[in-house]
């Protein structure tokens, strides 16, 4: 296990346009399995999916297990529907028509950000999401899975992949006997299991997950309208017994499935130090084979992209953003500098950022002007010259007091231009700090698997491995 736990000590996110893949146990070879909750997978969760040794003939091969006892909510970006307290086993065609709804609802509102690629892959997945029919399938999961593999199969790969799903593995008799042999084995469990957690902080610097209570047990109880953990003084058969992390991971990795090799993904391999640990100590059995991978790529920055990514797009709003306040500094303190600050502004702003058209500024600014009194303005330059000089310390403040004087002659017969300008800088200082927002937003690893290509996720496992 200290072997085990240096390893882990390598699995952290990976960089931009790099991979995280590390074996923690033996070599992988092309029996493998992974296991994850049937959601809006990211780039990261489907690099999961599409290892495996059988990559390079353009065959996607693997026993994918749906863990759809979990919560029912999806993420795209920032943007949460929440459909608990269901969990993904038991959605029905309402809350379908629901997802479909979100799925549609965030692409109007993220479409604007995207590449034009981007926004393709999007409104391929969108098309093929909007032609299922929920009814045609026994579950959930099955609805999902059919989704990714009609999407993996339109870049031109051959699908073949076998599917199950936690909701049925947990109402095998052999479940039920794992879930028995928990139970009559609770001290010990309950001591290894806490153990594990602690070990994983001390070694690795945070909780993997929290420690179990006494009598607490690592399964959930569920039925339609509830999820709730189970306590080994009050399991109910009104609930059906599903797995929570740590026992799905042991009865997955050293019952169901232990002469594969495990594919983890980075947050499911913190937790499943546990269940190793538990699992090696309690049963006697070694680590299956066990390979973690991940993957970054950032949005809006792939090959062949003619268009900026979206860190350059924030870098030229911030600086916009940096023009603007000097723009809304001047209206009061240096009116005669507003056109050449416009001029500077009109250079930098190669996409449209504002509401109000840039030109509409500079009319105003060229109207000032036109008004402003050139003699005053001479005036002010002369007393700003001599305050800069060292030699006049002793009379800064009386120098202040005429500039400011001027200032505010050089103003009157502008002031109603000026405060149009300003309120109309205020809305555009507004419009960019949402753009900038709404940018960061999509500035992250964590986008949906649908709007890149397969593609580029296999092009980096490929050079990898």
């Amino acid at each position: 296990m200290i072997l085990y736990l240096e390893k882990l000590k390598e699995v952290k996110i990976p960089p931009d346009n790099s991979v995280l893949l590390i074996n923690l146990a033996g070599n992988p070879d092309e029996n493998s399995i992974t296991s994850h909750q049937p959601i809006i997978f990211t780039p990261g969760v489907l690099s999961k999916f599409l290892f495996n040794e059988n990559l390079k003939d353009g065959h996607l091969s693997k026993t994918i297990v749906y863990n759809d006892s979990d919560k029912a909510e999806f993420k795209i970006f920032s943007s949460m529907l929440s459909l608990f307290p269901k969990t993904l086993e038991n959605l029905n065609t309402e809350d379908i028509e629901q997802l479909k709804g979100f799925i549609r609802e965030c692409y109007e509102k993220y479409s604007e950000f995207l590449s034009q690629k981007n926004k393709e892959n999007y409104l391929k997945f969108l098309d093929i999401i909007n032609r299922k029919k929920f009814g045609d399938f026994s579950n959930f999961s099955e609805f999902w899975h059919s989704i990714l593999s009609e999407y993996l199969e339109s870049f031109g790969y051959k699908v073949n992949f076998t599917v199950n799903y936690v909701s049925q593995i947990s109402e095998t008799p052999e479940f039920k006997d794992f879930f028995d042999f928990i139970c009559s084995n609770y001290e010990s469990f309950f001591e290894l299991y806490n153990e594990g957690v602690e070990i994983f902080r001390k070694n690795i610097g945070f909780y993997p997950i929290k420690k179990l209570e006494k009598g607490e047990l690592p399964f959930w109880g569920i039925n339609k309208n509830e999820r709730k953990t189970m306590h080994l003084d009050n399991i109910s058969k009104d609930f059906q017994i599903r797995p929570k992390a740590v026992a799905w991971a042991i009865y997955r990795r050293y019952f169901l499935y232990n002469q594969k090799t495990d594919i983890l993904g980075i947050g499911s391999t913190y937790y499943n130090f546990v269940c190793d640990y538990v699992a090696t100590n309690l049963l006697k059995l070694p680590i299956p084979k066990t390979t973690v991978i991940s993957i970054t790529i950032p949005l809006n920055k792939t090959t062949n992209m003619e268009e900026d990514n979206i860190k350059t797009k924030i870098e030229k709003l911030d600086k916009i953003k940096s023009i603007l306040n000097a723009f809304k500094y001047s209206i009061y303190q240096n009116p005669e500098r507003l056109n050449k600050i416009i001029n500077n502004l009109l250079k930098e702003a190669e996409e449209k950022i504002t509401l109000i058209n840039l030109q509409d500024l500079k009319k105003l600014t060229n109207k000032i002007d036109l008004i402003i009194d050139k003699n005053l303005v001479k005036q002010k330059e002369k007393l700003l010259e001599q305050i800069n000089d060292k030699n006049n310390r002793k009379i800064k403040k009386e120098l202040t007091q005429k500039i400011n004087q001027i200032n505010q002659q050089i103003i009157e017969p502008i002031k109603e231009y000026l405060e149009e300008l300003n309120r109309n800088v205020e809305i555009i200082e507004l419009h960019v700090e949402k753009l900038i927002e709404n940018y960061k937003e999509v500035d992250t690893r964590d986008y949906p698997y649908f709007l890149i290509s397969p593609q580029e996720i296999l092009d980096k496992i490929y050079q990898k491995t």
